[in-house]
C-alpha cells in the first residue's frame, strides 16, 4: 500500500531558520515508491523554490499557494486553479473600507511561476496590479501589519466574499478560488495517482492545516501547534522525525 505524508512547512517542517538535520535525514531515508513526502504550504512558487534551494529538503510533490498550485520534484507546475483578479480587487477595497487607510498591508500575488509583491497597498495601486495580472491569478497572500485588526474583520470578509476561499494564518490572509485549500490539493494528488488504496497522513501546526487534517486518514500536530489543531489531531509529536517513526511503527504492528 502506498503511503503519503503531507507536511505543512512553516512552523512544522521549518522551525526557526533551518530545517533540523534529523528531520531532513528521516525524510530522505523514508522516501520510496511506496512512501511519498509531499509539502503543503501557503507559500508561492518563488518563496518555496528559495526554501528548497537553501534547506536542501527532498520531496515528491508540493502543494503551494494553499492548494492553488501543485508542482512535482522538478519544480514543474502540474496543476493550477485560478480566479478573476477583479474579485481580488473587491476584497482589497473591502479591507481598506473596513479597517481604514491608516492600516498598512502588503499583498503578494501569484500566477504560474510569476509572483509580484505590492507593498503598502492602496486602491490607486490597482492599475499596477492589472498591468501585471490583467485577468486571472491563482493566489494572493495579504500581510496585515496590525495583527489584532485581523480577528476583527476576518469573518466579515468570508461572509461578503463567499465565492472565494479565504484562510487566516497568523498575520496572513490567503485567498484562492472557492473550495481551493490544502484539502483540495490533497484531493488532486490522490486523483493524480488514481489509487484508492493510498494511506494518507498529515502533519501541521496552524489554522490553514484544518482542511488538510480533515481530509487524511491520520493526522499529527506538532507540539508548538495551535490548540485547535491539537484538538482535532490523532496524535501530537515533536517533529517530522517522530511522525515518520510513528507511521512506520504502526505499519510494523499491522504486519505482526
Amino acid at each position: 500500500m502506498k503511503k503519503i505524508l503531507f507536511s505543512d512547512l512553516d512552523g512544522t517542517l521549518l522551525k526557526g531558520i533551518y530545517v533540523k538535520n534529523r528531520d531532513r535525514i528521516s525524510i530522505k531515508k523514508t522516501m520510496a515508491d511506496d512512501f511519498l513526502f509531499i509539502i503543503a504550504t501557503g507559500r508561492n512558487f518563488k518563496s518555496f523554490k528559495k526554501f528548497v534551494y537553501f534547506q536542501k529538503v527532498r520531496y515528491n510533490f508540493a502543494i503551494l499557494g494553499n492548494g492553488s498550485q501543485i508542482i512535482n520534484s522538478k519544480n514543474e507546475i502540474i496543476h493550477e486553479e485560478t480566479f478573476e483578479v477583479d474579485d481580488l480587487l473587491k476584497v482589497l477595497h473591502f479591507i481598506v473600507e473596513t479597517v481604514g487607510s491608516y492600516v498598512k498591508f502588503n499583498i503578494s500575488i501569484t500566477l504560474g511561476y510569476k509572483t509580484k509583491l505590492f507593498k503598502n497597498y492602496k486602491i490607486i495601486n490597482d492599475s499596477n496590479i492589472l498591468h501585471d495580472f490583467p485577468k486571472k491569478i491563482s493566489s494572493c497572500c495579504i500581510s496585515i501589519k496590525k495583527k489584532k485588526i485581523q480577528s476583527d474583520f476576518f469573518e466579515s470578509i468570508k461572509t461578503n466574499f463567499d465565492l472565494l476561499n479565504i484562510d487566516v494564518n497568523g498575520i496572513y490572509i490567503d485567498i484562492t478560488r472557492k473550495d481551493v485549500n490544502k484539502a483540495y490539493g490533497i484531493f488532486k494528488i490522490i486523483e493524480y495517482f488514481n489509487d484508492n488504496s493510498v494511506k494518507t497522513y498529515a502533519i501541521g501546526d496552524s489554522y490553514n492545516d484544518i482542511s488538510m487534517f480533515k481530509s487524511v486518514d491520520y493526522s499529527f500536530a506538532v507540539r508548538n501547534a495551535n490548540q485547535e489543531i491539537k484538538n482535532i489531531s490523532n496524535k501530537i509529536v515533536k517533529n517530522i522525525d517522530e511522525c515518520i517513526k510513528v507511521i512506520n511503527l504502526q505499519d510494523n504492528d499491522k504486519t505482526h
